[in-house]
């Protein structure tokens, strides 16, 4: 009888075993097509944060050149012109920050997303590797859009 009972529950065990193998397995799938989202959403930031910075450029250039336009031939400025002009670099500039922060945040998401797609092959770190990923993301993409 004991037997019976035994042969009963080790059945149960590895039916049991066998299905938390296949949730792992889900779940390892499950993180690793998050991390690809999450590379693929880093390198848009990091495109579109290099696209504005190529703007600003040109917009600085475009400013200078209406400054030099609105000089006089003696090259003096009037002071309003000036104000104007110095308020103007000053939003390029910060257009310009604004930029690199767009980079860098989509650097970090594109490694956070890097560690969901290796966290399958940590073996028994698994979880803890791909927790810091996925938190990591968020986290980046929080603040992303709190200072965007």
């Amino acid at each position: 009888r004991l037997g019976a009972l035994a042969k009963a529950q080790g059945a149960e065990a590895l039916a049991t075993a066998h299905s938390a193998k296949a949730a792992a397995h889900t779940a390892g799938v499950l993180s690793m097509v998050s991390g690809g989202i999450a590379v693929v959403d880093g390198a848009i930031s990091i495109h579109q944060g290099i696209v504005t910075k190529n703007k600003v450029v040109e917009l600085h250039h475009v400013a200078d050149g209406k400054l030099a336009e609105i000089a006089s031939p003696d090259g003096q400025i009037s002071q309003e012109v000036q104000e104007d002009y110095d308020a103007v670099k000053a939003r390029l500039g910060g257009l310009t920050r604004q930029a690199s922060r767009q980079q860098v945040a989509g650097g970090a998401k594109a490694l956070f997303g890097g560690l969901m797609i290796a966290s399958p092959a940590t073996g028994p770190a698994a979880p803890i590797v791909g927790a810091v990923g996925a938190v990591g993301y968020l986290g980046t993409s929080i603040l992303e859009a709190i200072f965007h």
